[in-house]
């Protein structure tokens, strides 16, 4: 399969969010510090601009969502275009958000990895956290470039870029991670992840130019795009059965990044949100 570019204006694609109740796939450039959204029936195209790099948008009570910048939390209105709120959750100048979720107790995930991130002394200086209520609930450190997150049941799924491994654990009491294995190794690098309603990891790699959908440790499906920094994917549209694929420019290759999409004999699930008291 190989997907059509439907927006090709981005440097850092990343972080693909689709929202069902206003029909809008949402989607961040973090080097551009910027939040774009896209009403799949209107076509109408919004930017939103925030003060720092954006690594994650989570949904939370439209029209608010919520926006991993920096090293806070930006409560942005999609209506007004204005931030409601912003919470710093970490002190650390040389780490900035990257990928995250929410779990379905509302907990958000979310990773933090150096802002030179390819500089060598970055390795493993990198955490997971779990937030709730605004604050950090749980830390997970030595993590390289943290990124592509989901569950299945109480079985947890994170990326490790640098390691080029998806990690498996068993999730306990929400929040505490336990029984860490290698549940695959890749020869190429792994970023941004989902999960479909088969229990498929759709995963996209790094330098590649695709997304591969993995089953049972198994690569049972793929999908192209013609940028080679493929950097994330999410399941949308009616029925969940569109696939969204974010890309960064490639300066090689004078590429722009960019937004794909193509449809699918697969289907995805919606987000949980994020919750507070």
């Amino acid at each position: 399969m190989k997907a059509t570019s439907i927006y090709t204006s981005l440097r850092l694609g990343e972080g693909p969010l689709f929202i069902k109740e206003i029909n809008t796939l949402l989607w961040v450039d973090i080097t551009d510090c910027k939040v774009y959204s896209l009403q799949l029936e209107t076509k109408e195209k919004k930017i939103y601009s925030l003060p720092d790099t954006v690594g994650a948008i989570v949904p939370y009570k439209l029209p608010i969502i919520i926006c991993c910048v920096g090293d806070s939390l930006c409560y942005l209105n999609l209506e007004t275009s204005k931030i409601e709120k912003t919470v710093k959750i970490f002190d650390n100048p040389v780490l900035r958000f990257n990928d995250g979720k929410c779990d379905k107790y509302g907990n958000l995930w979310v990773g933090t990895m150096s802002r030179a991130y390819n500089d060598k002394t970055s390795y493993k200086k990198g955490s997971l956290y779990c937030i709730k209520n605004d604050e950090i609930i749980k830390e997970y450190t030595g993590f390289s470039i943290p990124n592509g997150m989901g569950w299945i049941d109480n079985q947890f799924y994170h990326v490790d870029t640098i390691d080029k491994c998806i990690y498996r654990y068993t999730v306990k009491d929400e929040c505490i991670l336990i029984n860490k294995e290698e549940y695959i190794k890749l020869k190429d690098e792994p970023d941004g992840m989902c999960i479909d309603r088969e229990n498929n990891l759709w995963v996209a790699l790094w330098n590649k130019g695709k997304v591969i959908a993995i089953n049972n440790k198994n690569i049972i499906d793929e999908v192209i795009v013609d940028n080679i920094h493929s950097s994330c994917i999410t399941f949308g549209d009616t029925n969940f059965n569109s696939i969204f694929i974010t890309a960064a420019e490639d300066d090689e290759y004078k590429k722009n990044g960019a937004l794909y999409m193509i449809k699918s004999k697969y289907k995805g699930l919606p987000p949980f949100s994020y919750r507070t008291k």
